[in-house]
């Protein structure tokens, strides 16, 4: 498709632009004078305008209908995909029949004896409405659940369909795990809380631990040799083929010495809601899964276009729909801080129309909330802190590991916040028609080699309305068109930027401005604003 019948499409699918008179800024952007609401992006001092279309975050004005595409794949995010109407979660399930304390069941609080048997004869005596209850203390999980199987799943506490699990207060009541992976985590059906095929139902106010203690490290290539732990501390999923894992509420809760996943919803699982939780501590970040803060997760891809350039129909989901999806989940005012810490939150496989929004990531090692390069679609990113990442980008789309390429169609990523990273937004192999507007990307003084926003082989994507300032690391561009050139995928997805549309972005105060090679006549390079960066400090 060229770039003639691209902007064809653009036009079918409603694309506006909220600049004053088709240009970026006001006069008042520019310094000259007090601000007036022209419709500008940026007043003089860099905050939002105060025109019209004021979008409710950082950067300032929305310059575009925000769902180019839905006429395609439909509506991102928490949203109807046909209709684009808002879809609610339901709220979390009260308690409204009888709080039933772990310690009436024979727990008792540190004294070093498993407690494992006590809660869960207290989750099984309970019924649809009830609450277990965990006061303050240190309370053991020694030993595991009569289900487990040391070839298959392994676990300790096994949740029940409408019974909430309640702790006294997140920090002090505190769930220590004694499953321990070694040196050999492959397994990683190991799990401290567990439920697959649950629905309406509160998780709460405690921590979920272990009692591994050895040296943690910050190895992003080779595992930990003292790697330890459970696998993944808290983990939802359908049963089966049904899609029958819904209404979870996860609240408050932290989970941590964990050697792969703090929090898990999987494939089957939809409207469930991650809110104010914590993770942190996990005892490897290297390859293989380990190290990851919140993930949403669907059924492995089947890719139906290996060997073909990036189109529409690539990116059509076989399981739309069936019990493998993963959908309608939330991650909602989380934080998952490092150094301990590979990705902050991470969606993969068929994951669509979720939420990652008003969450903080700290000091991660690789990209702090990625879309792994499995082919997730339709998800909105919005609202997040992320804070000092040296190694990564802030929001990654792609990955060159094993098995992954490509991120999926449709992907909404705005009004997020990033500050000190290597990177600030990148698009790769082969991910095509994403949308990226209105983040702002600031400050990394002290990281080499890095950009705002990245195109390597992406296609037919939209960057607009972002400002990139303040980034006076060396070599630090805040556009940068490049070619994808790793080995770690196969030649389908490698290559380089063509047919996007990069508009209306504030490049300001950086070592350079843009970098686009050979690359610009493939792409549209417009409106976008230069100002005081060291060098490339205009396009073309």
């Amino acid at each position: 498709m060229k770039i003639a019948s691209w902007y064809v499409l653009i036009g079918v699918l409603g694309f506006t632009c909220a600049c004053n008179s088709g240009s970026v800024l006001g006069t008042d952007d520019l310094g000259s004078g007090v601000d007036t609401p022209d419709g500008g992006i940026f007043d003089d001092a860099g905050a939002a305008d105060a025109g019209p279309n004021v979008a409710p975050c950082m950067p300032g004005e929305s310059v575009l209908n925000p769902f180019p595409y839905s006429a395609m794949f439909g509506f991102p995010g928490l949203r109807d995909s046909v209709t684009g109407a808002a879809h609610v979660l339901p709220p979390a399930q009260p308690r409204t029949g009888t709080s039933r304390n772990i310690v009436s069941f024979g727990a008792k609080p540190d004294d070093g004896q498993d407690d494992r048997a006590a809660i869960q004869s207290a989750i099984d005596a309970s019924t649809s409405g009830d609450e277990v209850f965990i006061p303050k203390g240190l309370w053991n999980l020694s030993s595991t659940h009569p289900s487990s199987s040391q070839t298959g799943t392994i676990l300790q506490l096994k949740l029940k369909s409408g019974v909430n699990l309640r702790g006294e207060e997140q920090a002090s009541a505190v769930l220590v795990s004694n499953l321990d992976c070694d040196s050999n985590c492959s397994n990683i059906n190991q799990f401290v809380i567990h439920g697959a095929g649950v629905s309406k139902l509160l998780l709460s106010d405690f921590t979920v631990t272990s009692t591994w203690n050895k040296t943690y490290s910050t190895d992003t290539n080779v595992s930990n040799p003292a790697v330890g732990g459970p696998a993944v501390a808290i983990n939802l999923a359908g049963s089966g083929n049904a899609q029958d894992c819904f209404a979870i509420s996860v609240e408050r809760v932290t989970a941590e010495k964990y050697s792969r996943m703090g929090f898990r919803a999987n494939g089957g699982c939809h409207d469930v809601a991650f809110r104010s939780c914590l993770a942190q501590n996990s005892t490897d970040v290297a390859t293989g899964g380990a190290g990851y803060g919140f993930v949403l997760q669907g059924k492995t891809h089947q890719d139906p276009a290996a060997g073909s350039a990036p189109f529409a129909d690539q990116y059509k989901n076989p399981f739309l729909g069936t019990p493998s999806d993963n959908y309608f989940n939330l991650i909602e005012g989380c934080r998952a801080t490092g150094p301990y810490m590979r990705h902050g939150a991470l969606v993969q496989y068929w994951s669509h129309h979720n939420a990652v929004t008003n969450s903080t990531f700290e000091n991660t090692q690789l990209d702090s909330i990625d879309l792994h390069g499995d082919d997730e679609y339709s998800n909105e990113i919005s609202a997040n802190v992320v804070l000092d990442n040296p190694g990564g980008a802030g929001i990654g789309m792609g990955n060159s590991g094993a098995g992954h390429d490509k991120t999926g169609a449709n992907n909404w990523v705005h009004h997020n916040l990033i500050r000190r990273s290597l990177r600030g937004i990148s698009i790769q192999f082969g991910t095509a028609y994403s949308v990226v507007t209105n983040n702002c990307i600031l400050d990394n003084t002290a990281t080499a080699n890095g950009y705002g926003v990245g195109l390597g082989f992406a296609a037919r994507s939209v960057v607009q309305g972002n400002r990139v300032e303040g980034n006076t690391a060396a070599k630090f561009y805040g556009l940068y068109l490049f070619n994808d050139t790793s080995t770690g995928v196969s030649a389908a997805y490698r290559g380089s930027p063509a047919n996007n549309l990069v508009d209306a972005n504030l490049i300001k105060g950086n070592a350079f401005g843009i970098f686009a090679g050979t690359f610009g006549p493939q792409n549209t390079i417009t409106n976008n604003q230069f100002i005081g960066n060291t060098m490339n400090n205009s396009y073309p």
